[in-house]
């Protein structure tokens, strides 16, 4: 329980009872504002530490986003992520990261629902993550930090959309300033 709550996913009570805490447009940013001073610039200098070996498990995980079971695409995308800064990134880096993954994943979960994925949606999706592949393959350390700070940025961007749009206060408020 303490784990859950050091991830800032419940809160626990005195009296022993937890309750999950709700989504918050404030909370993703603050965890993607995180990453993207870290996964960017940890990208950009694993950029030369990446071997053939590596650049084919890239592209095996970003094909993996074909795969019709969600639980595989899921999966595929957290060792994209994981292996493109790993050449670069120390204990503490990814101990951070993976903190910092967790406390996203119930966002990103909501918002990617890989289960009802259209095609135009995977195939954004591949191309996202293959401009990244492509900066490395380059071995362009400041297109590959660009490419995953845009990344980034865009799913903070969705998010918080959405979870705005799951608050019906805020619906009422924004009806009531265009009134």
């Amino acid at each position: 329980m303490r784990r859950l709550e050091g991830q800032g996913l419940i809160e626990l009570a005195h009296g022993r009872s937890a309750t999950v805490v709700p989504l918050s447009a404030e909370d993703i940013t603050g965890i993607y504002g995180l990453r993207r001073m870290i996964e960017p610039e940890l990208a950009a200098r694993s950029v030369p530490g990446h071997g053939e070996a590596d650049l084919r498990l890239l592209r095996s995980h970003i094909d993996d986003f074909e795969n019709t079971d969600s639980e595989v695409v899921w999966q595929a995308h957290q060792d994209f992520h994981l292996r493109l800064v790993r050449p670069a990134a120390s204990a503490w880096d990814l101990r951070t990261l993976d903190q910092l993954w967790a406390a996203a994943e119930r966002y990103t979960r909501l918002v990617y629902d890989f289960a009802e994925i259209a095609r135009t949606e995977r195939t954004r999706r591949e191309r996202i993550h293959s401009t990244i592949l492509d900066a490395v393959q380059s071995g362009d350390a400041h297109a590959t930090r660009q490419a995953v700070d845009d990344h980034l940025r865009h799913n903070e961007e969705e998010m918080v959309e959405r979870i705005e749009g799951l608050d019906p206060h805020r619906r009422d408020v924004g009806a009531q300033d265009s009134a």
